[in-house]
C-alpha cells in the first residue's frame, strides 16, 4: 500500500516532467518553422530584388535601342482606329503623283486575335506610270497596312485601279511581367522590325483632314463616248 502510494506521489512529478519537456518540443518546433518560413522569405525577397535589378538593367539599355522608336511604333500601329490618317495618307500620295480618287468607301471593324482592322475602298484614275508610282508608294505609308483587293483597267487615254486596302490598330499592352518573370532585350528580328516601321512614310498631321474629294471638274476617262 505504501509503495503503491510512493509511486503514485514519484510518478506525478515525472509525468509533469515528461508533459514539460513535450511543450518545450513543440514550442521549438513551431518557432523553428517559423524562423524557418520568415528566412524562406528573406530568400525570396532577395530573389525578387535581383529580378528587379536584373529587369532594370535590361530596360536601361533597351531604352537606348528603342528610345527613338517609339513614336514611329505608335504611328505604325496606333491604338485607335486610323481611318482619317489613313485617308490623309492616301490623299497626300494621290496629289504628289497626280492621281484623282473617287468612290471612297470605308468597311466595318473586324478584330482578330485583339487585332483590329478597317479596309478602305476607293477607285484611283490617272496614267498608267503615275498610277503604278501611286500604288507601290501605298504599301510604305503608316499606319500598317495590306492590300485586300486591286483591279487595274486601262483605257487609251487612262488607266485607273479599284484598291480595297487594310489598315491595322490594337489596344496598347495594360500589363508588365510580374517580379518573377525575366526579361530579355531585343532580338535581331525586333530590332529589324524596329528600323522598318522607322522607315514608313509618316504622315503630315494637321488640324483638320478634308472630307472625301469628290470628281467634280474633271470627266471620268471611262465613260467618255458612253
Amino acid at each position: 500500500m505504501r509503495s503503491s502510494i510512493l509511486i503514485k506521489t514519484l510518478g506525478i512529478p515525472a509525468l509533469l516532467g515528461i508533459i514539460v519537456i513535450l511543450m518545450y518540443i513543440f514550442a521549438g518546433q513551431f518557432i523553428y518553422q517559423k524562423v524557418t518560413g520568415v528566412r524562406d522569405q528573406q530568400e525570396l525577397s532577395k530573389q525578387e530584388e535581383q529580378n528587379l535589378r536584373l529587369k532594370l538593367a535590361v530596360l536601361n539599355d533597351t531604352q537606348n535601342t528603342v528610345a527613338g522608336f517609339s513614336e514611329d511604333v505608335v504611328i505604325a500601329l496606333p491604338q485607335s482606329n486610323p481611318t482619317l490618317v489613313a485617308f490623309s495618307q492616301i490623299k497626300n500620295i494621290a496629289l504628289q503623283n497626280q492621281i484623282l480618287l473617287s468612290n471612297m468607301n470605308v468597311g466595318a471593324e473586324i478584330v482578330d486575335a485583339g487585332v483590329s482592322k478597317v479596309i478602305m475602298s476607293f477607285d484611283a484614275d490617272g496614267n498608267t506610270a503615275a498610277l503604278i508610282a501611286f500604288l507601290r508608294a501605298l504599301e510604305s505609308i503608316a499606319p500598317i497596312n495590306k492590300l485586300e483587293k486591286l483591279k487595274v483597267t486601262a483605257s487609251a487615254e487612262a488607266a485607273r485601279a479599284s484598291v480595297s486596302i487594310g489598315f491595322f490598330w490594337s489596344a496598347l499592352p495594360k500589363q508588365i511581367t510580374t517580379v518573377g518573370e525575366g526579361v530579355t532585350t531585343l532580338t535581331a528580328d525586333e530590332q529589324a522590325t524596329l528600323q522598318t516601321l522607322a522607315g514608313l512614310t509618316q504622315p503630315e498631321f494637321s488640324e483638320n483632314v478634308e472630307a472625301v474629294p469628290a470628281t467634280e471638274g474633271r470627266a471620268d476617262p471611262f465613260t467618255l463616248g458612253q
